[in-house]
């Protein structure tokens, strides 16, 4: 393992490499980008960036670099070292270079810059997404045109249902059943009750009746004479 894919180690364990002679490297995040070499959408993820410090002193590293590869620290130190040099005589002597691991170092006029690699871990930052092709997703588009006929076929039966369907039960009890629609009419309700109330009875006078009158009359004359 060389000293580029060490550094990539400790970043993914520790999220940030002090490299002695150099600088420090750390992950930051990253938002979903386009790809300009292949139109992919690229998820979220963690960028390598790389803040440069050729008097930065610390042992942390070299110690990392021991342990994983098994070997002395004077060792590890000297491994470090030697690549460190050799980025730093390419970084003076402006030259751009590419290291697979960690990004590009590019060197031009206008000063020095890096563009770290973009790594996808196993965090919540980056949600599970997926890269997504643009191309297939327009190509797809293009192959199933008559997709959006059928659904809006669909929709059309569907809306027809829904109004002849209530349109039909209305229908058949306003000519059936008007009164679950409109209630009883006032004017058949004062039907019912003017039929229900109670008749005076008549009385019709008989024969008898008539004669008790006439004596009664007849009596009256005779008692005022008394």
């Amino acid at each position: 393992m060389n000293i580029a894919n060490c550094i990539l180690e400790a970043l993914k364990t520790q999220g940030s490499v002090a490299v002695p002679h150099f600088g420090v490297f750390s992950l930051k995040y990253s938002g979903a980008i386009i790809s300009n070499e292949d139109g992919h959408i690229l998820p979220p993820a963690k960028q390598i960036v790389l803040e440069k410090n050729y008097l930065l002193k610390e042992n942390s590293f070299v110690n990392f670099v021991a342990q994983i590869k098994g070997i002395s620290s004077q060792t590890a130190d000297f491994e470090i070292k030697t690549q460190t040099d050799y980025w730093k005589k390419k970084i003076e002597a402006r030259e751009s270079f590419e290291v697979e691991a960690l990004g590009a170092f590019n060197s031009d006029a206008q000063g020095f810059s890096f563009v770290g690699q973009r790594i996808y871990l196993d965090s919540p930052d980056v949600y599970g997404l997926e890269a997504i092709n643009l191309s297939e997703m327009s190509s797809q588009k293009e192959t199933q045109p008559s997709q959006p006929k059928k659904s809006n076929a669909w929709k059309v039966v569907l809306w027809l249902l829904i109004l002849i369907i209530p349109a039909g039960i209305l229908g058949y009890l306003n000519f059936y059943h008007p009164e679950i629609l409109f209630g009883v009419k006032s004017f058949e309700k004062d039907k019912t009750q003017k039929t229900t109330a109670p008749q005076p009875v008549k009385t019709t006078k008989t024969n008898d009746t008539l004669v008790i009158d006439s004596l009664k009359q007849d009596s009256l004359p005779a008692n005022n004479l008394k």
